[in-house]
């Protein structure tokens, strides 16, 4: 069937739209409606397609979401194209934009904003203005009548004059002004007798109780036909249903994930922890040992010491086993120290200070005016009046910089700058 009017419009107005049909409706203007209005199954873009071919003309509906809308714009240019007229519903006070403001800031407007109901009847006479045909002409209305059995409740006050014919496609309940007022079969007419004045309707199906339908009807000095799709009401709640469904599945399936991702993290957690502990331990049993062994090595130091003495002879200093007496460095330097971790400091005859083993082979090169023995990896030597630390490959670990030092022990040592004493780590910081 042929439609008079194609409502453009956004989906976040359809309250509205919903208002404006039935009332026009009421008044003989068939009127489509793309949600109520297109079968199940149909594409969508061929049924807006051949709707809007068909129709005679065009009402927008327009707000700030009909703005935003992209789809409209498609309907607004088809429409132009067809040469049909639109009439602009404003029911609200927003500027056009885009290809809103080429098609329609230039046609003549309704501004219904802001009771939009009150302005009904504006948009009708203005629709009857255009179709001309239909302001008197209530054929579909009679050929309806004519094609389905009418039920007449009958009327038991003669003040009554008019009847609303409701025509409902699936079997409800008639309320008038919150009251029951009759029940209606799918598909059926049923003639419902009104005082003159406006009524608020409301349709409750037979098979489910929340799908019902509301609308206000103004009786005037002639009989009224209201159309009740409650189809696209069931149609509504079932798709509301499943996208309901479809996001309780969603956040389910999210917070599932979510704990998901908490557990491996809490996994990952107590894996982490589980490593620093292990590594800690071992760290700590590292440690242990390397202290155990400094302390054998200290005390069999300690013990070679004690068998060792330096000795004069000719004019210069030597260290030999003072039990077998066998010589273990030559009475060649003017002055020697008893040996530490492996090396002795000794110092040339008119000569600098430089380290030997216990073979007498020179390990680091005779260079330094004074010279320490080794303590936990570190000798301080002193050059030029100031005073360092070397490792056992002659590198400069701490620098020359002080006016006396102390060899370390318990990774720290004693050292004088500027006529201060303080303590410094292995790496030359201060504690």
């Amino acid at each position: 069937m042929a439609h008079d009017v194609f409502f453009s419009y956004s989906t976040k107005d359809q309250k509205i739209v919903e208002g404006l049909s039935a009332y026009l409706e009421q008044n003989g203007i068939r009127c489509f409606i793309a949600y109520r209005d297109i079968p199940q199954g149909v594409v969508w873009a061929e049924a807006i397609t051949e709707a809007i071919e068909k129709c005679r003309l065009m009402v927008v509906v327009f707000s700030e979401h009909f703005n935003s809308s992209k789809q409209v714009d498609r309907e607004i240019e088809m429409c132009s194209e067809e040469g049909k007229p639109i009439l602009t519903f404003r029911i609200q006070n927003a500027e056009f934009t885009g290809a809103k403001k080429y098609y329609l800031k230039n046609i003549n407007w309704i501004d219904a904003f802001p009771n939009p109901e009150g302005c009904f009847g504006n948009l009708l006479n203005a629709v009857q203005r255009l179709l001309p045909d239909r302001t008197a002409d209530k054929s579909a209305e009679i050929k309806k009548d004519k094609e389905q059995p009418i039920h007449e409740i009958k009327n038991e006050n003669p003040k009554i004059q008019y009847f609303l014919k409701v025509h409902p496609n699936l079997s409800c309940t008639v309320w008038v002004d919150g009251e029951l007022n009759t029940k209606v079969e799918a598909d059926k007419i049923v003639k419902i007798p009104l005082y003159k004045g406006t009524f608020h309707l409301k349709f409750v199906s037979e098979h489910n109780k929340v799908d019902t339908y509301s609308c206000t009807c103004k009786m005037t000095d002639e009989d009224q036909y209201l159309p009740v799709d409650l189809e696209s009401v069931v149609k509504q709640r079932l798709e509301k249903e499943k996208a309901e469904k479809e996001w309780i599945e969603k956040e389910r399936l999210e917070k599932e994930r979510l704990e998901k991702e908490k557990d491996e993290k809490e996994r990952l957690e107590k894996e982490r922890i589980e490593r620093e502990r292990l590594e800690k331990e071992r760290l700590e049993k590292e440690k242990a040992e390397k202290e155990r062994l400094e302390k054998e090595r200290i005390e069999k130091e300690r013990l070679e010491n004690d068998r060792l003495k330096i000795f004069y002879d000719n004019g210069g200093f030597g260290i030999k086993d003072k039990i077998t007496g066998e010589i273990i460095i030559h009475a060649i330097y003017s002055t020697i120290k008893l040996f530490s971790e492996g090396l002795a400091p000794a110092k040339k005859r008119f000569g600098k200070w430089g380290f030997i083993n216990k073979s007498g082979k020179v390990i680091l090169p005779f260079e330094y005016d004074n010279a320490g023995r080794f303590g936990e990896g570190l000798a301080c030597v002193e050059l030029n009046g100031k005073w360092g630390f070397i490792d056992k490959t002659g590198k400069e670990v701490i620098p020359l910089m002080y006016d006396d030092v102390e060899r370390f022990e318990n990774g720290k040592a004693k050292v004088m700058l500027d006529g201060k004493y303080f303590y410094i780590d292995k790496s030359g910081n201060r504690i």
